[in-house]
């Protein structure tokens, strides 16, 4: 989809099998200046049929529990007909942590937990309409989910299935490079990801993580001591400081720090 100009009128789609809940969405879409109600459905089997007709339209909003075909079942058959067929998606569900599974669509920019309020509504179509007129789009869909969670989720497979597990970023003690991977080491629990230190230091930039070793990335909540060449953490679990390193994290903790004068 093209980049649009802030003012455009968004063309919007509710995907909602619960009468109510797609009643108040429609209503909150046709009271909303610079929103247009393209139509609702309560099967995701119709309102498949209906994108492929319509290529003018920009957001839908989509119930992630519907029968026979739910909210993911969509978009993975939108995505294996033609991708460019979806618009943005902002997920609607009364259990917030079907949310997580969203993160791994493209054009998910984020979701709306049932019951949804008029205030909620309006911030979440502010951040899509953002989304749509900026260049980066992935970049700012992933900022943006970043920015309103203090927790992540780790995809694993348990029993031969698919499943994802929650961490909250402040029970995460520090994270460690390891060639391809990286070892997410909490208090209880360590968890091996393929993925760079790189990219989750930028992830984690605005929280209170910060590098101190080229394999390491910690926590500055979770630091317990500090000494010349090591970290000590809660729990008693220790990280080499590296001299690279070193000055930006005094810098750090001397916005922390009480003086001994």
């Amino acid at each position: 989809m093209p980049l649009l100009e802030k003012s455009t009128t968004l063309h919007c789609l509710v995907v909602d099998d619960q009468p109510a809940s797609s009643e108040v969405l429609c209503r909150y879409i046709e009271r909303t200046k610079g929103l247009q109600l393209a139509g609702s459905f309560s099967d995701g089997l119709v309102a498949f049929d209906y994108l492929k007709t319509s290529p003018d339209l920009h957001l839908i909003f989509l119930d992630v529990e519907m029968p026979m075909i739910n909210g993911f079942d969509l978009l993975a058959m939108i995505n294996q007909h033609d991708s460019s067929l979806l618009p943005l998606v902002i997920l609607t569900t009364g259990h917030a942590q079907y949310a997580a599974q969203g993160y791994y669509f493209d054009r998910v920019a984020g979701f709306l937990q049932k019951v949804v309020s008029y205030p909620s509504f309006l911030s979440m179509v502010e951040k899509a309409r953002r989304v749509l007129t900026e260049n980066d789009v992935s970049k700012i869909i992933h900022d943006q989910i970043l920015a309103e969670r203090d927790m992540v989720f780790i995809k694993t497979s348990f029993n031969r299935k698919e499943r994802y597990e929650r961490i909250d970023l402040n029970e995460l003690l520090f994270i460690k490079s390891d060639r391809n991977y990286i070892h997410l080491v909490t208090d209880k629990n360590e968890y091996l990801v393929k993925n760079s230190l790189s990219d989750i230091e930028k992830q984690l930039f605005k929280k209170s993580f910060i590098r101190v070793h080229k394999s390491y990335l910690v926590n500055l909540a979770r630091i317990r001591r500090v000494e010349v060449k090591q970290l000590f953490m809660d729990g008693g679990k220790t990280v080499p400081i590296s001299e690279t390193y070193r000055s930006n994290l005094v810098s750090r903790l001397s916005e922390l720090s009480i003086e001994d004068k």
